[in-house]
């Protein structure tokens, strides 16, 4: 693999793991603010607590990531 084109690699998966993250990450937040401060009444009427969408996104999100930070370290494995 060229030298170029190994770095290309690295930061399209550096994009895909970040990209992953931060909408995890966003997506927790959002839903901590809509459930804490503009709308708990709502909340309060649901069965499941207001973490459970960002617990069941958790799981895909993490194999994502993991898999763009593994596949990043073969990469700079192979080049050595």
């Amino acid at each position: 693999m060229r030298p170029d084109n190994n770095k290309r690699w690295q930061t399209a998966l550096t994009c895909v793991a970040g990209g992953f993250a931060g909408a995890w990450l966003g997506y927790t937040l959002y839903e901590a603010w809509d459930c804490l401060v503009a709308r708990p009444e709502l909340y309060a009427a649901y069965s499941a607590p207001w973490y459970t969408g960002p617990l069941l996104l958790a799981g895909p999100a993490a194999l994502i990531v993991a898999a763009a930070l593994a596949a990043k370290w073969w990469l700079r494995r192979k080049r050595k």
